[in-house]
């Protein structure tokens, strides 16, 4: 037990105490939610599998922290939320039912459903719950009790439980059927997973995606919370992850949208379809899929940005369209008396709505399209888009990492040339002294000291491999070709043009 204190009753009386305890500190189940921070499997394939331009990236832990005040859009705060209970519903099913994949498949079902076990399953699920029709008496009721307290009150007791002697008997009792459930055992492993799920998003939520400050809001907020419980005395240690007790994982959502988030306007979106380019090796089908997501979140927006993104959400599609492709698609239109009209690509990308365009190219054989794009050969697009700050900065990163790679391989190379070099050099002193040179085997590798020092030792008879005899011989010095292929001619000019400028 820990040392007390002592407190001062009155005059010089003192009284020896405990350390006064913070009722909101749980040793055990603490300790419980701090197991349960975790990075799972697919997060960190997740964060391994990021790509910039097509070059690995790997996310590291800095870069996951995507809950930051004031900056963080609520439809983002959605989208990982969403994200994060998928990946911890997939973490959660692999330890249930490892050999029996048709439970572990119902099991993760009912878990994306309802990942943190808000409602129970219905009771139609024979999975879940096992039902029995239990005959219980009806209870039945007397018409006339309010009646009762006017009548006369002077029939004795005796007669009354006569007559209720003779009407039980005379009158048979009604029965009624009721239908009792009681849970099976996956239900109960069930309940089990979705108190863990729970446990992974609120331990992890703080710990891995969110920023200091974002940290700080999240569990100040679930502190407080969990005062209030227990200051109502309706939070022990025991039931502070009950679901009927704990902080819900609704209301800690809904305090990030609220408090940590920020609501984006239409026009941010509206910026998106702008901004957005067709990646690498993405096909015709996948691109429109991608613009038609930015298309339903500005809708969802209002109507007045739902009137200005119907006219353009096509034409910003198109412009990542290629000139081969574009030309497929008009092929197949026009085949249809609807398109027909439509006589170039641009008159057809503005008039058609984008659901259309998308049902049209969905319907064009996967084998008439291009096998490949490359979003730099598509200059004309490039051109005309606006490109994030994030994106540039992403390019000067690559650009700056393959200036790196180059210049450490040209590093190499020197270094090995070098290294080269004075092997070279070590073996034409070592030859020059087993053919009777008398000078000194030379320091440097260079052409021309290597000459003159040839022509200041004549006594050397046989010049070194790669080096021609023929010139050496001439006394034109050390010269690198094969005495095979050495030129007659030329070596003659030469010797003619030294005795001329002697």
């Amino acid at each position: 037990m820990e040392e007390g204190y002592d407190l001062l009753l009155g005059g010089n009386t003192r009284v020896e105490a405990l350390p006064v305890q913070d009722t909101t500190t749980f040793d055990y189940s603490s300790a419980e939610l701090k197991t349960h921070s975790t990075l799972t499997a697919g997060i960190t394939t997740w964060m391994k599998e990021y790509k910039v331009n097509n070059m690995p990236k790997p996310r590291t832990l800095e870069d996951i922290k995507f809950f930051k005040p004031g900056s963080t859009s609520k439809l983002h705060a959605e989208q990982l939320f969403s994200s994060m209970q998928r990946w911890y519903v997939q973490h959660i099913t692999k330890q249930f039912f490892r050999n029996k994949p048709e439970l572990r498949a119902h099991l993760n079902k009912l878990l994306m459903l309802d990942p943190v076990g808000v409602t129970e399953p219905p009771k139609t699920d024979p999975i879940c719950w096992t039902s029995t029709t239990v005959i219980t008496p009806a209870q039945q009721t007397n018409d006339d009790d309010a009646s009762t307290t006017t009548r006369s009150a002077t029939r004795s007791t005796t007669a009354a439980a006569a007559l209720a002697s003779v009407t039980a008997t005379e009158q048979p009792q009604s029965l009624v059927s009721a239908t009792e459930y009681k849970q099976t055992q996956f239900l109960v492993q069930l309940k089990h997973a979705q108190r863990d799920v729970y446990l992974h998003l609120r331990a992890s939520l703080p710990k891995f995606f969110c920023n200091k400050d974002a940290k700080i809001l999240i569990e100040g907020f679930i502190t407080d919370e969990e005062e209030r419980h227990v200051a109502d005395n309706t939070m022990t240690e025991d039931n502070r992850f009950e679901v009927d007790t704990r902080v819900s994982w609704e209301d800690i959502k809904n305090f990030v949208y609220n408090k940590i988030c920020v609501v984006q306007l239409g026009s941010h979106y509206f910026l998106s379809v702008l901004t957005t380019m067709r990646q690498d090796d993405q096909t015709v089908i996948e691109w429109i899929r991608v613009m038609e997501r930015l298309y339903i979140t500005i809708v969802k927006q209002g109507v007045e940005w739902a009137a200005i993104i119907q006219k353009e959400i096509l034409p910003a599609t198109a412009v990542w369209v290629t000139d081969a492709e574009s030309k497929i698609i008009m092929e197949h239109m026009s085949k249809d008396t609807n398109y027909k009209k439509y006589k170039t690509w641009e008159e057809l990308t503005r008039s058609i709505s984008h659901s259309e365009f998308r049902r049209e190219c969905q319907r064009i054989p996967q084998k008439r399209w291009p096998r490949t794009f490359l979003q730099a050969k598509h200059k004309q697009a490039l051109q005309q888009m606006l490109v994030p700050f994030k994106k540039v900065q992403e390019r000067i990163d690559v650009a700056t990492a393959k200036l790196k790679r180059e210049n450490e391989n040209l590093r190499d190379k020197y270094n090995k040339a070098l290294d080269k070099m004075k092997n070279l050099e070590k073996k034409l002193s070592k030859k020059s002294r087993l053919g009777g040179a008398t000078t000194n085997p030379t320091t440097n590798a260079n052409k021309t000291q290597l000459n003159t020092q040839a022509q200041a030792s004549p006594a050397a008879k046989q010049v070194p491999n790669g080096y021609c005899q023929k010139c050496y011989d001439s006394k034109l010095g050390l010269r690198k070709h094969r005495t095979e292929n050495c030129n007659d001619k030329m070596r003659q000019q030469t010797i003619a043009k030294r005795a001329n400028n002697p």
